[in-house]
């Protein structure tokens, strides 16, 4: 069914967004509408955009079972991402954020007790390889300061 300008139905434009695997540049096009008008109409329509929202969900459980295939086949970049994001709460994150309550970071303007305030912190927030350098560190800063 060739689809002209304002001559289709709701369903239409969600088949035409499932076909084009969600992506709406392409719906669009297939469509012959503009962008601006597609977002229009989902926020004028909520049942519309109900149904746009579910299409874009089964594309989603699509995909998430297409990745978990290849995690169940072993694949390694797939296993890699997958702990770097799902396990990233049990250890799997490069990411390594410190936050200091310090204003002015002069390690002698600190007192002993914020010193070890400070070192706590960070070692806390490192891996172990970090945390062996940071202490041998510690020992070497408390040591000129001594």
């Amino acid at each position: 069914m060739k689809l002209i300008k304002g001559q289709f139905k709701f369903s239409d434009i969600v088949k035409a967004y499932e076909q084009s695997l969600c992506n709406v540049s392409i719906t669009c096009k297939k469509l012959g509408i503009r962008r601006e008008h597609f977002y229009y109409l989902i926020n004028k329509n909520p049942k519309f955009k109900e149904r746009i929202q579910r299409a874009r969900e089964v594309q989603i459980d699509y995909v998430e079972n297409a990745f978990m295939k290849l995690v169940e086949e072993g694949n390694p970049q797939a296993i890699i991402h997958y702990m770097k994001t799902v396990g990233k709460d049990r250890g799997f994150n490069e990411n390594t954020n410190i936050n200091l309550s310090i204003q002015k970071y002069q390690p002698n303007n600190l007192t002993f007790e914020e010193r070890m305030q400070l070192v706590d912190a960070t070692v806390n927030a490192l891996t172990e390889r970090e945390t062996h350098l940071l202490i041998e560190a510690q020992e070497t800063v408390f040591t000129e300061v001594s």
